[in-house]
């Protein structure tokens, strides 16, 4: 649809609710006008959570993303921060990191190689996971073998971070995440993020996650509730050893001024950041 020259019109909810009078559809919802005798670019209205609408005319690509920006406000802190760097995907893993279902801690019977436990054991390894049904599920830990293990192995002896692969797509602020030590590893209730040669690597990433900076581009890279490594695509690597260019050792709020400079923000675009966050 990205590529579609057919669509005249198309209005973009930010909230539901501005188009179905107290129906809350995560994500938002739109709806657009296609034509086949139309040829030409989308008259394109984006409806924000405050009521401010916000039209261009515009592609619904903008060549460079594999997702819609829906607001146009987004593109040039995108184009400065995200075109022509390395980007953080490159260090999240794809789904089922270590080759452990979700349902573990739910339904461990069928599991009985991994003989679950809620003690450490010789030979076992810890493992987070979420154990209860949706809406009460509630993060977990326990002890399964080594050889429950099946992939990144290299990575279990290791610092690394787990980060929830699902969460509410109006949540500005993610979940913490579970900073993960050697002899940790975790079901496909979470994404692996690293790993790290260091601690102070660890704990500089896991910094990084509490920035505005990070939080904002994050959620331009959402669209529904599922977190994939492709979630990242607009989150910038940065370097978390002592060589950075970055001064970890500051505040949060200072962090952030640096990474605004970093990437030659304006004024007007660091605001624009700031108010995309909401204080905890």
């Amino acid at each position: 649809m990205m590529s579609d020259i057919h669509v005249s019109i198309l209005v973009d909810y930010e909230d539901s609710g501005f188009c179905f009078n107290g129906q809350h559809i995560d994500g938002g919802i739109c709806y657009f006008l296609r034509s086949s005798h139309y040829l030409g670019k989308t008259n394109y209205t984006y409806v924000t959570k405050l009521g401010d609408r916000i039209s261009s005319l515009r592609r619904l690509s903008d060549g460079d993303s594999d997702i819609v920006i829906r607001d146009t406000r987004r593109q040039s802190v995108i184009s400065k921060v995200s075109n022509n760097h390395v980007l953080f995907k490159e260090i999240v893993s794809l789904t089922q990191p270590y080759g452990i279902r979700k349902d573990i801690f739910n339904s461990p019977e069928r599991y009985p190689k991994a003989d679950l436990q809620d003690e450490y054991y010789e030979g076992s390894v810890k493992i987070y996971g979420v154990k209860g049904i949706k809406g009460g599920a509630k993060r977990i830990v326990g002890y399964i073998t080594t050889n429950t293990v099946t992939k990144n192995q290299n990575t279990v002896n290791k610092y690394k971070l787990f980060f929830t692969t699902s969460y509410s797509t109006n949540a500005i602020n993610p979940p913490k995440a579970i900073i993960a030590n050697p002899g940790e590893v975790c079901s496909e209730t979470f994404l692996l993020i690293g790993p790290f040669n260091t601690q102070n690597e660890q704990l500089n990433c896991n910094k990084y996650f509490e920035t505005n900076f990070f939080k904002t581009f994050l959620l331009f890279g959402r669209g529904t509730m599922q977190v994939s490594k492709d979630v990242f695509r607009f989150v910038p690597l940065q370097d978390f050893t002592e060589n950075s260019d970055i001064d970890w050792s500051k505040c949060i709020a200072e962090i952030d001024a640096q990474l605004y400079a970093k990437y030659g923000l304006t004024e007007e675009e660091t605001a624009f950041i700031e108010s995309m966050i909401k204080p905890m």
